[in-house]
């Protein structure tokens, strides 16, 4: 028996440096509820920051992977909570001049990519950390809105966007786990500058690690290649 599903394998929300740089403000949790078929508010906001447009699928989708980008994660998290110890950096003050995609998005551009030493560190700790709070509240959200009943109704996929835009090319891919079983953090271009280096990576951190854990490594988009 064979059956056809219907689902999105690439999709970003304010937990990325683009989106969240675009305004955006829905979380991985509204993103799970639109592929589920619930409504969401879109921006531009009101004066008491409301959506000013709903969006909603005609037909509810039966696997979604929210591919927030891993590089950054940690950054964004840092700029846009008016807590954390980074948040008046001029890193920061930069994101969030209204430009923020395009002045977090040139740090993928480089063939030695680093982070931004006043915001993470000079050992990107601080910037690792928050991304693992991140990747986490990631996982938990796909967990939360996985069918797990008998019907099997709606699959959500751990998953995660490599962003590599060396020499400001597009070869970015998503990277989709088959379950919970996942590394500690996602595999970046920080880390693996090159796919070779993700792929090594992901094998030892996942496919060959003896842990159950299991992973696939899809195009993401090649027009600007």
């Amino acid at each position: 028996h064979r059956a056809a599903f219907y689902g999105d394998l690439h999709a970003h929300t304010a937990l990325s440096f683009d989106a969240g740089g675009y305004s955006l403000k829905l979380r991985v949790t509204d993103a799970l509820a639109f592929a589920k078929g619930e409504s969401v508010a879109l921006p531009p906001y009101d004066e008491n920051g409301n959506g000013t447009r709903t969006a909603q699928l005609e037909r509810p989708l039966d696997f979604v992977g929210i591919t927030e980008h891993g590089e950054l994660l940690g950054e964004v998290s840092l700029c846009t909570d008016p807590n954390s110890v980074g948040y008046e950096t001029e890193s920061c003050e930069n994101y969030r001049s209204g430009n923020g995609a395009l002045v977090f998005g040139t740090f993928m551009a480089s063939t030695e990519p680093k982070r931004a030493v006043d915001l993470c560190g000079t050992d990107g700790k601080i910037c690792l950390d928050y991304a693992a709070q991140r990747w986490a509240e990631m996982r938990r959200a796909a967990e939360d809105a996985y069918d797990r009943t008998s019907s099997f109704s709606f699959t959500a996929f751990p998953s995660y966007e490599y962003t590599n835009s060396m020499n400001v090319t597009n070869l970015h891919r998503n990277v989709i786990f088959k379950n919970d079983i996942v590394p500690e953090r996602p595999v970046t271009f920080y880390e693996a500058p090159t796919p070779d280096g993700l792929w090594t990576q992901l094998a030892e951190q996942c496919k060959d690690a003896g842990t159950g854990c299991d992973v696939v490594v899809i195009p993401h988009n090649s027009n600007l290649s």
